[in-house]
């Protein structure tokens, strides 16, 4: 308030010592001696005139520039901010400027307050279904390996349970390289990057090569299409990739199904297509398939873990400065197609 009282009167004090030189000044120069006599005999009562209208001018501006007090502006950010209720009160630009930033402040909150949502969200099922992953195997050893202990069954029963035991514990082991692998993720300084150039089609052919045997044990035909392509990039991170996005496509496809896997370079870019004729992935889960940690239950037609794995690829997809996509149809199969620079890491 002191602040701007002060500027008023600065202001004021501008104006009239520029008033009365623009007219004392003619008057002294020029003025004969009746207009001089007039001047000096009147001029206590002008001067007191000046005075009096500097004052009326000073409260009239002070009045017209006077701030709002506490109660108004509390008043104005719940109506205008919180409530988004409008007072039709013509505000002036200091107030303006307070209530946009004010505002802007207010969507920022929502903004945060929703990604924490989100992320508890996320979080939440995150716990109920690593928790699921983790204690269906541990369950599972543990009954077989009491079973061992009390020496039920005959010699093929042993091997029976010792083989379902290795077989869970690998899965534990698996699940726990990729919230590992995830959390590694989160800080930048932990994910160990190792570009290199290497001819990625010969590297996916050898990738193929290894799992054509799992896909055989389904009946499912792996179908190549795969060029010899040079490319800049981290080797054991293409793997992850590739192998998970192969995976899936064996693991989701139907009896006899076919696997489709193409990789080619385009306008400086390597692509890889992996397609499936699987049961294919809902329209409402295509946005949150990447996520970390969602669980397609229904795009899957059954549990299919932490959602860990699709999370890894996308992470590896944006190391590389690539992106991932997916086409997909239920009951028809999915299409993942992963592009990167070629020299881009150079």
């Amino acid at each position: 308030m002191k602040q701007n009282n002060k500027k008023i009167l600065q202001k004021l004090i501008i104006n009239y010592t520029i008033t009365l030189i623009i007219v004392f000044s003619p008057i002294l120069i020029i003025g004969g001696e009746i207009v001089e006599e007039f001047v000096y005999k009147y001029i206590f009562l002008i001067l007191l005139c000046v005075l009096v209208s500097f004052l009326i001018n000073y409260l009239i501006l002070r009045k017209t520039d006077k701030k709002i007090d506490v109660d108004d502006i509390t008043n104005i950010i719940i109506s205008e901010v919180f409530n988004e209720d409008n007072l039709n009160i013509e505000y002036d630009t200091r107030i303006k400027n307070m209530l946009k930033k004010l505002k802007e402040e207010k969507e920022l909150s929502i903004y945060s307050m929703e990604k924490y949502k989100e992320s508890e969200k996320i979080r939440t099922e995150f716990t109920a279904n690593v928790t699921h992953e983790l204690k269906t195997p541990l369950t599972s050893i543990i009954g077989y390996a009491e079973l061992l202990e009390m020496g039920v069954g005959d010699e093929d029963d042993v091997k029976k349970f010792a083989k379902t035991i290795g077989e869970d514990s690998r899965k534990l082991l698996l699940i726990i390289d990729d919230i590992i692998t995830l959390s590694r993720y989160d800080d930048p300084t932990l994910v160990k990057v190792e570009f290199e150039y290497f001819n990625i089609g010969e590297f996916v052919r050898d990738l193929v090569n290894n799992i054509e045997n799992v896909a055989s044990t389904k009946n499912i035909r792996i179908y190549k299409d795969i060029e010899d392509v040079y490319v800049y990039a981290d080797k054991s991170k293409i793997r992850d990739l590739v192998n998970n996005l192969i995976s899936n496509s064996i693991k989701y496809n139907k009896e006899n199904g076919i696997v489709g896997i193409k990789l080619y370079s385009k306008n400086r870019n390597c692509i890889i297509e992996i397609e499936d004729t699987g049961i294919g992935i809902s329209e409402s889960d295509k946005n949150r398939i990447f996520e970390r940690f969602f669980v397609v239950d229904k795009a899957r037609g059954k549990k299919s873990g932490t959602g860990l794995g699709l999370a890894i690829v996308k992470h590896v997809a944006l190391i590389h400065n690539g992106k991932i996509e997916l086409e997909s149809k239920m009951g028809i199969g999915s299409k993942f197609t992963f592009e990167f620079p070629i020299e881009n890491f150079k």
